[in-house]
């Protein structure tokens, strides 16, 4: 069995605290990450503090199927699936999220993340870093 694990974010702080009271923002971290010539693809998210204060504030961080080609390389074509969820609230830190995203991911995925803080006062931030790890069978 081969394998391999690509850093896809070092070790970052990601902050939603401004956030309006319902809102909810989303931002890629990863694109166009070649998954082609594996079988199987775990998503590792490793929490290293976490300032989720508001009782339902939530931080998700996931994986998108991209296909992107060569004819139109300005177009992104991007799946709506969310595959290897992590969901931090206020889950204690520090911690290890372990995600397979399934089978059959086709050429390419990017990972996203989306933040709110949710109702009322308080933070939601994370201290974390991500790493995609591949094996083929």
């Amino acid at each position: 069995m081969a394998g391999k694990v690509i850093r896809l974010v070092a070790q970052r702080l990601l902050d939603f605290t401004d956030l309006g009271s319902t809102s909810e923002i989303a931002f890629v971290l990863a694109q166009g990450i070649d998954v082609s010539a594996w079988t199987d693809a775990t998503l590792v998210v490793r929490l290293l503090e976490q300032t989720i204060t508001a009782t339902t504030g939530l931080i998700k961080i996931f994986a998108q199927p991209e296909g992107r080609t060569s004819d139109d390389p300005r177009v992104q074509f991007v799946s709506s699936l969310s595959l290897g969820t992590v969901t931090i609230t206020t889950t204690s830190a520090p911690q290890v999220f372990l995600e397979p995203l399934g089978p059959n991911l086709g050429s390419a995925i990017r990972v996203v993340i989306s933040g709110n803080k949710g109702s009322g006062s308080g933070s939601a931030g994370v201290l974390l870093n991500v790493d995609l790890s591949l094996k083929s069978y």
